[in-house]
């Protein structure tokens, strides 16, 4: 039979930090994991900017298993037959949550994309244009770059990795 484990002073374990290390438990369940927040890059220079919401999307945090490999969840931001429109839904609701955090607007804007179709094609686009994708979310311009003096829309352009 093998001792409990001891701290680093050389004292006993506690009952519960014992049972752990060998896969015990004393009878009480396991919080759920807290799901990851999307990765996201952002320039710390830009800050600089009060109006300015950016940042850059990364795979890490998010909930699709379409492109993982059977790997962690990714973050798939991109509607694609792979992918389950919901998962993506969420993925970008929870992208934006997490980009305006540090401004809580008094509404999360919706994420204004563009189905890329690689002309010279740029849209100007403003709340007078509205809607600007579908209600669950999917783009209804064309084109290949968006700008806006609108402080109250999100643009994301996507771009395959």
């Amino acid at each position: 039979m093998s001792r409990p484990p001891h701290n680093p002073a050389g004292q006993p374990a506690k009952p519960a930090a014992a049972l752990a290390t060998i896969g015990l438990s004393r009878g009480r369940r396991a919080a759920c994991p807290a799901p990851a927040r999307p990765g996201i890059v952002s320039i710390p220079d830009w800050q600089h900017y009060p109006w300015l919401l950016a940042g850059f999307s990364t795979r890490q945090g998010g909930q699709t298993t379409a492109y993982a490999a059977a790997g962690p969840p990714e973050q798939n931001l991109g509607y694609t037959p792979e992918d389950d429109p919901a998962t993506v839904a969420e993925g970008r609701r929870r992208l934006v949550a997490a980009v305006t955090k540090l401004r809580r607007p008094s509404r999360i804007p919706d994420l204004i994309t563009i189905r890329q179709c690689h002309t010279g094609i740029i849209r100007r686009v403003d709340t007078a244009a509205l809607p600007l994708s579908t209600p669950d979310g999917k783009a209804l311009l064309r084109g290949d770059a968006l700008f806006t003096a609108d402080p109250n829309l999100l643009l994301g352009i996507l771009t395959a990795d």
